[in-house]
């Protein structure tokens, strides 16, 4: 009679993490802006970091 072996393959204990990057924008140099820029970096830093697959490569900006 044959043997059956039953094969139960391995999981992958680490998830693959997406790179992912932000980009923020302000039109003018006036100080509302400023506030404006400084609350879409930290928002996005904190957006993205919340994400268990995901790790943030950069924050891209035109000032």
């Amino acid at each position: 009679m044959a043997t059956v072996k039953t094969l139960i393959p391995k999981k992958e204990t680490e998830v693959k993490r997406i790179r992912v990057a932000a980009y923020c924008r302000v039109s003018t140099d006036s100080a509302d802006q400023k506030d404006s820029f400084d609350a879409q970096v930290e928002y996005y830093t904190r957006f993205i970091g919340e994400n268990p697959n995901w790790t943030l490569a950069d924050i891209y900006a035109e000032i």
